[in-house]
C-alpha cells in the first residue's frame, strides 16, 4: 500500500514536471476534428518553425514578440497570427554583410493564413510561389527590400496590410494573381505595385488602394499583365500622389474606378500597346499631362454617374498617333496648356465639358476626331490635315504642336524610356526584371 502512494505521488511529481516543461516550451490547446493551436514566445527563444513541424491536420500557430528566424510553411492548413503588439518576424537587416532572403516563404501550399505581424530586414518579406495559396490579415512589411513577391502562378489575398518597401511593396510575377480587400497601403521606395508577366490585380468589393511617394511608378502593369480594379459607386478606390508617374501600363490592360491621381508628374501613362479605362474620379495637379496615351495604346473613360474630371494638369489628356481614346462624360478643366490634344490620333468623343484651359482641344498631324453629342468646348484648333465630324468643328488654325507638346509625345511614345521635359520628368519606364 504504501509503495503505490509512493508510486502514484512519484507519477504526479513527473506528470507535473513534464506539464511545466510544455507549458514554458509552447501552450498547447487540443481541437477538435484534428485541430490544434500551438503559442510561442519569440522573447523566450520559442520558434515558429518547431511548432509548425507538428502534424495535426489543422494548424494554428499563434506567436509573440519579435521573432528572428526565417519562418517557413512547409504545409496546408496553416494559420500563422502575431498576438502581441510587437509580433514581427525580424532580418539581419538590408545593410548586413549577408542579408536574410525572405521573412516568410510559402512555396506550393494551399489554405495558409497569415495574420496580425510584421516584417522588416528582409529581401522579401513575405515570398509566395509556385501555386501557392495564401491569405494576409492586418500584415506590416516595412523596411524590406520588397514587402510581399507573388511568383510562378501563386495567389494572394491582401487585407488590411501595409507595404513599405526600400524597392517594391507589392510585386506579382509569372501569371499570379493580388487580390486586395479593405485598405491596402503601398507607399514609398521604388515601385508600389508591379504587375508584370501575365499576372492580375483584382479588387474586392470595397477597398482603397494608396500608393503614394515614390522614385518610380504608384502602379506598374508591364509584359501582358492586367488589373481589375472596379467596383459600384465609390467603394473601389486608388489614390496616388507624389510618384513621378501614378499609373503605368506597358503592353497590358486596366479598368479602374474611382481614381484619385493627385500632384504626380503624370497621372496615367499608357504605353506600348496598353488598353486602360476608366470609370469616373480625379486625375488633377499633375506637372506634365493627367492622361498620356502613347502609339499603339487606348484609353476609354466613360461613365455618367460617376464623371471623370482631369484639370489643372499641365496638359488634360494627351493621345499620340496611332492611338485611339473614347471619353464619355469627362470635364476637362483648368489645364494650363490643353485639354485635349490628338497628334495623328483617333478620337471618339461623346458629353465632354472643356472649361477654363489654355487651348480646350489641339488636334494635329492627320488625327481624326469624331464628336457624337452633348459637348461643351469652346476653342478647337486643328491643322488642315486634320478631319472632325460631329456636333463640333475646328474654330481655329493649328500650328504645329507646342516644343512642349512635342516633347511630352516623344516620352510617351519612345519604348521603354521617357524623356524629361523638365528636371522634375521621370528618366525612365523601363519594363522591369524580377
Amino acid at each position: 500500500m504504501t509503495r503505490n502512494i509512493a508510486g502514484v505521488a512519484v507519477a504526479a511529481a513527473m506528470l507535473a514536471a513534464g506539464t511545466a516543461v510544455a507549458q514554458d516550451q509552447a501552450a498547447l490547446t487540443a481541437k477538435d476534428e484534428g485541430s490544434k493551436t500551438i503559442r510561442v514566445d519569440c522573447s523566450k527563444g520559442q520558434s515558429i518553425n518547431a511548432a509548425l513541424a507538428d502534424k495535426s491536420d489543422v494548424l494554428i500557430v499563434e506567436f509573440s514578440g519579435e521573432c528572428y528566424e526565417t519562418v517557413v510553411i512547409p504545409r496546408g492548413s496553416v494559420t500563422l497570427r502575431g498576438v502581441s503588439d510587437d509580433a514581427a518576424i525580424v532580418g539581419p537587416g538590408l545593410g548586413a554583410p549577408t542579408p536574410g532572403l525572405f521573412g516568410v516563404s510559402v512555396v506550393g501550399c494551399s489554405n495558409v493564413a497569415l495574420e496580425s505581424f510584421g516584417t522588416s530586414g528582409w529581401l522579401s518579406g513575405i515570398d509566395v510561389k509556385d501555386g501557392a495559396s495564401v491569405a494576409l490579415l492586418q500584415i506590416a512589411a516595412t523596411a524590406n527590400s520588397r514587402g510581399l513577391r507573388v511568383d510562378t502562378g501563386a495567389s494572394v489575398t491582401i487585407t488590411d496590410s501595409t507595404f513599405e518597401s526600400v524597392d517594391r511593396g507589392i510585386q506579382a510575377w509569372s501569371s499570379s494573381t493580388v487580390k486586395f480587400n479593405g485598405t491596402v497601403r503601398a507607399n514609398g521606395g521604388a515601385i508600389g505595385v508591379l504587375v508584370s508577366n501575365g499576372s492580375s490585380l483584382i479588387a474586392g468589393a470595397s477597398c482603397l488602394l494608396e500608393v503614394n511617394n515614390h522614385s518610380g511608378a504608384g502602379l506598374q502593369l508591364q509584359q501582358g499583365s492586367s488589373a481589375l480594379l472596379v467596383g459600384s459607386g465609390t467603394a473601389v478606390r486608388i489614390v496616388a500622389s507624389g510618384n513621378p508617374t501614378a499609373i503605368v501600363t506597358l503592353d497590358s490592360t486596366l479598368a479602374a474606378s474611382m481614381v484619385e491621381l493627385t500632384g504626380n508628374t503624370y497621372g496615367v501613362r499608357a504605353l506600348d500597346s496598353s488598353h486602360v479605362t476608366f470609370y469616373g474620379g480625379q486625375i488633377s495637379q499633375n506637372l506634365q499631362a493627367g492622361i498620356a496615351v502613347g502609339r499603339g495604346s487606348s484609353a476609354l473613360a466613360s461613365t455618367a454617374r460617376n464623371p471623370l474630371v482631369v484639370e489643372d494638369n499641365h496638359f488634360g489628356v494627351v493621345v499620340d498617333s496611332s492611338a485611339f481614346a473614347y471619353l464619355d462624360s469627362v470635364e476637362l478643366a483648368d489645364n494650363l496648356e490643353t485639354g485635349l490634344l490628338a497628334d495623328g490620333a483617333g478620337l471618339e468623343v461623346w458629353r465632354v465639358q472643356a472649361t477654363g484651359n489654355g487651348t480646350d482641344a489641339v488636334l494635329t498631324f492627320g488625327a481624326r476626331a469624331d464628336f457624337g453629342g452633348g459637348n461643351i468646348l469652346g476653342t478647337v484648333s486643328c491643322d488642315d490635315t486634320v478631319l472632325v465630324r460631329g456636333d463640333v468643328g475646328c474654330t481655329a488654325a493649328a500650328a504645329a504642336a507646342s516644343p512642349s507638346a512635342r516633347g511630352l509625345l516623344r516620352g510617351v511614345t519612345r519604348r521603354g524610356v521617357a524623356r524629361p521635359l523638365d528636371r522634375a520628368s521621370p528618366r525612365s519606364v523601363d519594363v522591369l526584371l524580377p
